[in-house]
């Protein structure tokens, strides 16, 4: 199941929870429930955070709200259930598509590939390291990627995103799967030049611009991706392929991180942890990285098997 989060063209500022269908089709899960007299459930599609919080009953649920939504509604059906012209079903192109979720704790794994760690001359660290992702700077697929006048040298890195699906503590290696949602795509944006000031380093100032968290397009629930440590991964700047490997050549894998950070803090539902980038980064490109850094009017793809693409567009300050 592809979980979404979009605002209708006529309310962008509404958000609201849907399923994409293979159909290309979006149900609104909050508008089904109503529409098929499961209305006691519809705070349990608010917000994608909600609908994880409902655990498997609610995911059970959007399953088969999406099932009667396929057989029994059209796309320009309005459905009058005590609102104006409500709609259960609309077309993608109706709507505009935003992050799958606003996680609560963002944590961005760093030096989980060798070969990045090797094209940076570094070796890999004995436990995971990495860094913070502020909730503020996250965006959904087909938004803006805005280059600060405060950084010269913009880079990309994408990265698996796993999405947490209920309260996990304590976990061990062995049943760390039990504790996921899903999967969805993250592109961990960095500011190279402010990352390498002492406020940058101290703060991580220069991976939380506004807009550096790119992720989506949606969330795809683990039922569907059976092997997510050996995933192609790929990352293209105007067509032109930057990044490109497979999860199989991650350094720790998702049950290792899970039980890693889980033994430190409680990971919440929609909690996100990113799985670390390949190599390919702009800032190591030979001999000069100058022309790989990000620059307006670049859009940037990051596609990963099973997941879509994410796709991102580079604007000025």
């Amino acid at each position: 199941m592809k979980i979404v989060t979009f605002s209708p063209r006529q309310n962008l500022s509404e958000r609201r929870v849907g399923v994409l269908l293979e159909s290309g089709m979006i149900v609104d899960l909050r508008e089904a429930a109503v529409r098929f007299s499961e209305g006691d459930a519809e705070d349990s599609f608010r917000t994608s955070i909600d609908l994880l919080n409902g655990g498997d009953s609610s995911l059970n649920l959007a399953r088969s709200l999406s099932e009667k939504a396929t057989h029994a509604s059209k796309a320009d059906e309005p459905v009058k259930k005590g609102r104006d012209e409500a709609r259960v079903v609309h077309k993608v192109e109706q709507v505009k598509m935003r992050s799958p979720l606003k996680p609560y704790k963002i944590i961005s794994i760093g030096a989980n590939y060798e070969e990045h760690m090797s094209e940076g001359g570094r070796k890999m660290f004995d436990a995971p390291g990495g860094h913070w992702k502020l909730p503020s700077t996250v965006i959904g697929t087909d938004e803006d990627i805005v280059k600060s006048k405060m950084t010269q040298t913009l880079d990309y890195e994408i990265e698996l995103a796993v999405v947490i699906g209920k309260p996990a503590k304590d976990v061990e290696e062995s049943n760390a799967y039990d504790y996921v949602a899903g999967y969805t795509i993250f592109n961990d944006v960095s500011a190279r030049d402010i990352m390498t000031k002492d406020v940058g380093r101290r703060l991580a100032i220069g991976k939380n611009l506004d807009t550096f968290s790119p992720m989506g397009p949606y969330l795809v629930t683990k039922d569907e991706v059976p092997d997510p440590d050996d995933l192609d991964i790929e990352l293209t700047v105007n067509g032109e392929v930057r990044q490109k490997s497979s999860t199989s050549k991650m350094n720790r894998d998702i049950p290792n991180l899970i039980s890693f950070f889980s033994s430190y803090m409680t990971l919440d539902p929609g909690d996100v942890i990113t799985t670390g980038t390949p190599s390919g980064v702009a800032l190591f490109r030979k001999p000069d990285p100058t022309p790989f850094y990000l620059k307006p009017g670049d859009v940037v793809e990051a596609t990963i098997e099973r997941l879509g693409t994410l796709r991102n567009r580079v604007v000025v300050e």
